[in-house]
């Protein structure tokens, strides 16, 4: 009789598959999206399961309720799970957003839409996410994705983290005039410790425009919650963080980098406001600055200078990634069940000649590394998901093989941020700063009357 049920759960479970496939293959070719080359967005579900989940290319629906906690948790259970399930909420919604926004500028094309590739954490024991990604046929950006994951971990007793929930989003688009953009926000529940939001949000110009920088960067300044020590800190951190040591210069011309959002200075709910504002407002004025740039001139008017002039960034931009960039080298030593992902900020074409130049510019360990992916991007300087997924195999060995190449990647200094937390929480609310010992009131004793005589003398 079990073996029964078995069976009739595995071939309702199996049905089930297919008619998602079925559905998800129309949703693919519905044709309405043109405009991107390449895009993907991503969105995961807290507590996927696997049953039965043997391709990565399956949506799962979220399961009815969360599973049971470990004893060995810290935090509050129910608590945590509230408030991963509320941050969840929140970038699949941010996910919809950008994808509207985008898709914005392919309307009337009748281009494919976009398709989701599901990837699972463990088999689904640990969660997973999903991200979308646009048509190869793109007319407007070269490369974009959006990634949301959500990923957890009760069960593991000696795990760092009960739960991480992220949004990353990076567009190239194919005009040269047309920044490129990084986008990502996180909330992180460690095992100990206080949960914390992380914010990011960069702009990445091939041909740098003044007038685009300062819209972003007022933009930003101006995000619901943020105070404007928070706003300067955040602007300070990331100028060191997308800092190119090697080639004497910075990634892009605005980074602002929250590097940790404890509630000490806000609370949940405000910081949730917070991460909304700040991505409703980054996808907008990004694409109000793509907008004007393609407005400007059409790509059949770009010259070969300016072609040149892109190609020479995303080399930058695929050198700072692989070499420096903390958060990509994290999530391929975590886990090789989303490397396509991971890598998806990478453009789709480099110079291979200056890469090579630049990797003898690079120290060693990390020259040993641009060597090694030269030997993997082809000689046209394309970069496929099959060069990504070979790219992260090489990364992720060089990086476990070499613990000195980890300390010389971008400067993540979080003792120097939580300083200015401190200083923050201090200006902003008038209250101790985290951490400091409690002052110690001493009772007041009255001065001893003088005797007049003595005033005299």
């Amino acid at each position: 009789m079990q073996n029964s049920l078995i069976h009739n759960c595995t071939k309702s479970l199996s049905t089930l598959q297919n008619s998602l496939n079925s559905e998800l293959t129309k949703i693919m070719f519905c044709s309405r999206w043109s405009n991107f080359a390449r895009t993907t967005i991503g969105v995961s579900f807290v507590g996927i399961t696997a049953a039965h989940c043997q391709s990565s290319d399956i949506i799962t629906p979220p399961p009815t309720t969360p599973p049971p906690p470990p004893t060995s948790t810290k935090n509050n259970y129910s608590t945590t799970n509230k408030r991963r399930q509320r941050v969840n909420n929140l970038v699949e919604k941010l996910q919809k957003r950008f994808v509207e926004k985008l898709q914005d500028f392919d309307d009337h094309s009748g281009g494919q839409e976009f398709y989701p590739v599901s990837w699972l954490r463990d088999e689904g024991r640990h969660g997973g996410g999903t991200r979308y990604q646009s048509p190869l046929n793109s007319t407007t950006f070269a490369q974009a994705t959006v990634n949301v994951s959500s990923v957890h971990f009760q069960d593991l007793a000696k795990y760092p983290i009960d739960s991480a929930t992220a949004l990353s989003v990076i567009v190239h688009p194919r005009h040269p005039r047309a920044p490129s953009m990084h986008f990502h926000i996180s909330f992180m529940e460690p095992r100990q410790g206080k949960p914390y939001w992380r914010m990011i949000a960069d702009l990445n110009p091939a041909i740098p425009e003044v007038e685009d920088t300062n819209t972003f960067t007022t933009a930003l300044e101006n995000v619901q919650h943020m105070s404007t020590s928070l706003y300067d800190d955040s602007k300070v951190f990331g100028n060191k963080y997308f800092y190119i040591p090697s080639l004497g210069r910075h990634r892009g011309t605005c980074h602002f980098f929250i590097g940790k959002l404890e509630e000490d200075e806000i609370n949940f709910e405000d910081g949730c406001e917070m991460a909304l504002d700040l991505a409703e407002t980054a996808i907008v004025t990004y694409t109000n600055i793509v907008e004007r740039a393609m407005s400007t001139s059409s790509l059949k008017d770009i010259t070969k200078e300016e072609k040149e002039q892109q190609l020479a960034y995303h080399t930058l931009y695929l050198y700072q990634v692989l070499t420096l960039d903390r958060g990509t080298t994290h999530g391929l030593m975590a886990h090789d069940q989303n490397d396509v992902g991971t890598l998806g900020s990478l453009p789709p074409a480099i110079d291979r000649e200056l890469l090579k130049y630049w990797s003898e510019r690079a120290p060693p360990p990390q020259n040993q590394l641009v060597s090694t992916v030269l030997n993997i991007i082809p000689a046209d300087g394309s970069i496929t998901d099959a060069t990504r997924g070979k790219l992260a195999s090489v990364v992720r060995q060089h990086y476990r093989m070499n613990a000195e190449a980890r300390k010389q990647q971008a400067d993540l200094d979080l003792k120097w941020w939580a300083e200015k937390t401190k200083e923050r929480v201090v200006k902003n609310t008038g209250l101790p700063a985290p951490g400091a010992a409690p002052q110690v009131q001493h009772a007041v004793v009255p001065k001893p009357k003088v005797d007049e005589y003595i005033l005299k003398l």
